[in-house]
Formats: structure tokens, C-alpha cells, sequence
């Protein structure tokens, strides 16, 4: 991965359940978390490009956060980030990075994988081991390797 990208983090809303896993929905407390956390990322540098995967939960996620946005990144959809294997995910990423050269990336995701692609961004980020992040939240590496962690109400 360059060095020169800083990249976002973001668990997807929560989602209806009922339905198959890849095909849930958002409902109403997801969207209206997706839109919050879309007014707090509203206030970090624009992203040239939002990477979710291919759950309709994730893609719903980056929907709603880019209604809080005065600007439209390129979006692309990556199945890897919705299996359970990170290297894989990181692979999918690390090709994506190297099309588009973007400096801001979010990638929108879940539970079981984001916190292992933050560690195969930042090796030395481990405190990642041991942090469980809710729904429409995560966490910021920046290109010089800082974490900064993004909760429902602020980021730190």
C-alpha cells in the first residue's frame, strides 16, 4: 500500500434482519446512524475513493454517509471485503489504490474484517486486536500510520 494514502474505516449500519445475509437492508436505525456518522466523516478531508463491499448493508452505509457530503467520490464495490478472509480483502484494496492513486479512502465493511484490513495496513497498529467497533463505527489510519478512532458521536 503507498504511504501516502490515509484510509477510513467504517462498520455498515445496522441492518433488517429476516432476510438472506448479503441481501439485508439498512432499516430505520442504520440509516439514521449511517447519516450521522456521514456528518461526522463530513468533517475530514474528502475521500477520492469509497470502497465498500458487496452486502447491500455496506453499500446502503456509503449511500447515506455521502448524503452528508458536498462532494461525490468515485465508489466501487469489492466482493473480498465481505468474506471473512482478510488477505484476500487487502489484496482487493491494494489493487484498487494502485488504479486509482487516491489520497482518502473509506471502505465500508463489517465486524469480522475491518479491524484485520486496518492491520494489514498498519502492522504495528496491534491495539486493533482488542477493539470491538458498533455499527457505523471504526477507525482512521492516517498515511503516517496515526489511528484515530471514530465513534457514533465524534471522532478522536
Amino acid at each position: 500500500m503507498p504511504h501516502s494514502t490515509s484510509f477510513t474505516l467504517i462498520r455498515h449500519g445496522h441492518a433488517a434482519a429476516g432476510l438472506e445475509d448479503k441481501t439485508r437492508p439498512l432499516n430505520a436505525q442504520g440509516v439514521q446512524e449511517a447519516k450521522n456518522c456521514g456528518v461526522i466523516l463530513s468533517k475530514a478531508p474528502p475521500f477520492d475513493l469509497i470502497i465498500t463491499s458487496s452486502a447491500t448493508r455496506a453499500k446502503e452505509t456509503a449511500s447515506e454517509i455521502l448524503t452528508q457530503f458536498n462532494y461525490k467520490p468515485r465508489i466501487i464495490e469489492i466482493d473480498e471485503i465481505f468474506l471473512p478472509y482478510a488477505p484476500a480483502a487487502f489484496h482487493a484494496i491494494d489493487e484498487a489504490v494502485k488504479t486509482y492513486h487516491p489520497k482518502n479512502v473509506l471502505i465500508v465493511g463489517h465486524m469480522n474484517i475491518i479491524n484485520s484490513i486496518g492491520l494489514l495496513i498498519a502492522p504495528t497498529a496491534t491495539e486493533l486486536l482488542n477493539v470491538n467497533f458498533n455499527c457505523c463505527e471504526g477507525f482512521e489510519i492516517t498515511a503516517t500510520g496515526v489511528i484515530r478512532y471514530i465513534k457514533a458521536d465524534k471522532r478522536t
